[in-house]
């Protein structure tokens, strides 16, 4: 029976010649070198084939979840996420989100908010196609990367109340905020503010209440402090902390992003929902109990202990992207390296729990001289065979839904996902060697 052999062998290994080889990797990636080829087994070509059709379907509602179209669900809680509905019962939400599918009960719910309108399409419009605010919004935009404030504005601001979508009026609105700011007109940079704490979307409130607290806590637009922590324990620049201490610095657009990129670093790190805190609230042996639970079909979702942990993190990741745009994608990758990490350490320790009750040092009763297996041993038997089953299927569903979760970063798990088919692979060939080796009716070699 090769059950021990299998995961036994797989398991010692990997401290050894797969963390030799990831090793390696990342120092040729550190280097802008193309990792090292490997040969890739048929039974993981299947496996892997299998993975990538189901990639597909994943990466169709990762793009639907991404997209301006996607809704935003408001909870009762205060958070919000966005994402597409694609299952919503009478006791039951399911949301493909940019982080994957998330499951909310009913009344967890406080409303959900239809996707914006968008100009935008797969084909980029001419400028002469466009209404003629957003022709002015895109030269404005053009001016303001040149710092061209005065044009910009002078451009853009007759547009200020003129007829648009819901999403060409957003765009007008935050870029005349940005205008506003660098001109010093602060005045004017509040009114749109409070307006969109008011009755803008949940991201708009978010990066409304982000821009109004800087300025609360900075009577002067100088940028002396953030909470109570002193500007020069994060600008290290000598000539940067001079010019924030003066009044009116929020103008300049160097320090208002050192600003707004540090109120997200304070959130992602430190705060209440981080990464950290998430990290911390993960307990090995309650999610592998949790994990022996499942069967074939359940929502791997719906157990894990983590996943409400796991949400609030997740949507301190939001709060970043909507103060500052793309900010906390970067730590994405972070957050789903922490899950991941955790399940791994479980996964590997339910197969290891699958080799220790094994069937190679099972004796079983036989009878001598025809080697057949008695009727008392035969159950015995199969009570092994199914005691190291119901340990392989549960693996066999986790490790499924790590794939799941490496699919939405492909390039910066290749090697993560390397570890995680070998797993599977012996895994899936240990369980089928137990059901096949159930219905064994005498011992071979007596």
């Amino acid at each position: 029976m090769s059950l021990h052999f299998g995961l036994a062998m797989f398991l010692d290994e990997r401290h050894g010649p797969v963390r030799a080889r990831r090793d390696r990797h990342a120092r040729q990636e550190r280097a802008g070198v193309s990792p090292d080829s490997e040969f890739t087994s048929p039974s993981a070509t299947r496996y892997s084939n299998r993975l990538r059709a189901f990639a597909a379907v994943m990466a169709g509602l990762t793009a639907v979840a991404s997209s301006a179209l996607a809704d935003t669900i408001i909870l009762k809680n205060g958070g919000f996420l966005e994402g597409k509905i694609v299952s919503d019962t009478t006791r039951e939400v399911h949301v493909a989100t940019r982080f994957g599918k998330r499951i909310f009960q009913k009344n967890e719910i406080e409303k959900s908010l239809p996707g914006p309108e968008t100009e935008e399409s797969s084909t980029e419009p001419s400028f002469a196609d466009l209404p003629l605010a957003l022709r002015a919004l895109r030269n404005a935009s053009a001016e303001y990367r040149l710092k061209q404030y005065e044009s910009a504005l002078a451009r853009l601001e007759p547009f200020k109340d003129s007829q648009q979508s819901p999403t060409g009026r957003r765009r007008i609105e935050w870029m005349l905020v940005d205008l506003y700011e660098r001109l010093g007109r602060w005045d004017d940079a509040r009114t749109i503010l409070e307006a969109k704490k008011q009755q803008g979307s949940p991201p708009e409130k978010i990066r409304a209440e982000t821009h109004l607290s800087l300025f609360e806590a900075n009577p002067d637009y100088a940028f002396r402090k953030l909470g109570d922590n002193p500007v020069r324990n994060f600008i290290t620049d000598q000539s940067l902390l001079d010019a924030a201490k003066e009044p009116h610095a929020l103008k300049d657009l160097r320090i208002m992003d050192v600003a707004l990129k540090q109120i997200c670093e304070n959130m992602l790190r430190d705060g209440e929902f981080s990464i950290r805190k998430f990290s911390d609230s993960l307990k090995v042996d309650t999610t592998l109990e949790a994990i022996k639970k499942l069967k074939p079909g359940a929502h791997i979702e719906k157990l894990l202990p983590y996943m409400s942990e796991l949400q609030k993190a997740e949507l301190s990741l939001v709060k970043a992207n909507a103060i500052l745009e793309g900010y906390g994608d970067a730590y994405a990758l972070d957050l789903a390296r922490t899950e991941l990490e955790h399940l791994m350490t479980v996964a590997q320790k339910m197969m290891q729990q699958a080799v220790e009750v094994g069937l190679d040092d099972f004796r079983v009763p036989f009878d001598a001289r025809t080697g057949a297996i008695t009727p008392e041993g035969r159950t015995q038997w199969q009570k092994r065979c199914d005691d190291v089953a119901q340990r392989l299927e549960p693996a066999l569903l986790l490790l499924d839904y790590m794939q799941e979760r490496i699919d939405y970063y492909p390039d910066a798990m290749r090697q993560f996902r390397k570890t995680l088919e070998g797993m599977y692979n012996r895994a899936d060939h240990d369980l089928k060697s137990v059901k096949k080796s159930r219905s064994q009716t005498h011992v071979r070699n007596p």
